[in-house]
């Protein structure tokens, strides 16, 4: 094969992912200062993972759903069933 060859072969891949709006995947950058922020989003707002990974990616950070999921359970964070008091103070907070 040869190098010609691949070079197109290379620009004709790159060109029909884009066409099909499929995205290199960006790597979690782990930091303290995520694991903490996670904690309060988990503690003390009691947001669910669709809600606290909306925030986390406004505020800059960089990681998909199950990246957080990963992230809450390496810290420990176990999920239980929030009271409609907890969730209406949840939504005051956002």
């Amino acid at each position: 094969m040869n190098i010609a060859y691949k070079s197109q072969a290379v620009y004709a891949l790159k060109r029909r992912f884009n066409e099909w709006d499929i995205w290199k995947r960006t790597a979690t950058v782990l930091s303290d200062e995520l694991k903490r922020r996670i904690q309060v989003l988990f503690f003390e707002i009691g947001l669910d993972d669709k809600e606290m990974l909306q925030v986390l990616q406004a505020e800059g950070f960089q990681l998909g759903k199950w990246a957080l999921i990963r992230l809450r359970f390496e810290l420990n964070l176990k999920r239980s069933i929030r009271t409609e008091e907890q969730r209406a103070e949840a939504e005051k907070v956002i």
